[in-house]
Formats: structure tokens, sequence, C-alpha cells
């Protein structure tokens, strides 16, 4: 999954699948990107790499998909009848809809799966940027926080923050040296 350009994308995601391969006694591997935002597209497959430059002989070939999720319509989503791909729907065309986010926020909340929930937030987050977009879409989860304070998602993103915290803290008290 990317969420950003990554213009070694191509390479890595061979090294992933001929990683892939060998741990499974060598089976063909099929690979995919999913980019979350416009930001993180990738070059249509295949890659190909040539020896010394482009004119020269070609010694790699590899060929992967790649899934555009802010061109898949929202419907698409909501109706594959699979929770997992709930959080997602923020990011799909059309999903900044208030009926597109309340419909994900209670089906993931009658389902009670908090953890997807809590996904949902944080992947929102990269659509609702204007303060009152970011305000609608907060207030939204207010009825799940109590909840979602549960979820090891948030529990270990506080921890981070704490940690982080924590370090820059030490860092800031800490005495200078003088030359």
């Amino acid at each position: 999954m990317q969420t950003y350009h990554d213009p070694e994308i191509e390479v890595r995601l061979l090294e992933y699948n001929i990683l892939a391969s060998q741990q499974y006694d060598r089976l063909p591997v099929c690979s995919y990107v999913i980019c979350l935002r416009e930001e993180a597209d990738v070059a249509e497959p295949p890659f190909i790499r040539h020896f010394l430059d482009e004119e020269g002989e070609e010694v790699h070939r590899f060929s992967y998909r790649v899934i555009r999720v802010w061109l898949i319509p929202t419907d698409v989503l909501l109706q594959a009848g699979r929770m997992g791909l709930l959080p997602l729907v923020t990011l799909t065309q059309g999903g900044k809809q208030p009926e597109a986010v309340n419909t994900m926020i209670n089906r993931l909340a009658e389902a009670e799966e908090w953890d997807l929930l809590a996904i949902s937030r944080l992947l929102g987050g990269f659509v609702f940027k204007k303060e009152a977009e970011r305000e609608w879409f907060r207030k939204r989860f207010t009825m799940h926080q109590d909840i979602l304070r549960d979820s090891w998602v948030y529990q270990e993103i506080g921890q981070e923050f704490l940690e982080q915290g924590f370090e820059k803290g030490l860092e800031q008290g800490r005495p200078r040296r003088s030359a």
C-alpha cells in the first residue's frame, strides 16, 4: 500500500516478489500496488530494466497490478460485503459524501469492528483536510470515542506518540556542550 510517490516502488515490488516466491517453494507470486492517494500513483506495468541504458538489452521484465483506490466508486466497496474494505471508503471516488461516511461508520459499529473503525478514522485524515471537514468527520466518531480508545490501533499510536514526546523531551532537556 502506498500513500506517497516512491520512485523505487517497482524495484521494491520485484524484490518482494522474488523473496515471497523463494519463501513458498518458488510458487509464482502476483504483486499488487494499492495506491491509497493520487500522490502515490505508480507507473503502468510492466517494469522493464535494460542493461546499461534504454537501448541496451532487456534484463528484467516484471508484471504487477495497480489498484488506484481514488478511482474506485464508493458503492463498489459498500456493496462488496467485505468488512475489511470499509476503512478505505473515504479514499474512494465519492467517499467524502456524508452518506458514504455514515454508512461506513454505522456498518463497522454494528459489527463491533472497533479496530477497523479506528483505521477508518486514520485513513479519513488523508481526505478531510479543511478545518470544517475535519471537524465534521471528527464528530462522526465522537459517540464511539470510548470504545476506540480500547482499540489496539489507538493504543499503539498513542504509545508511539508518548515515546516520541519522551525522547524529544530528553533531547530538549540535555545541556548543550560548549566547544
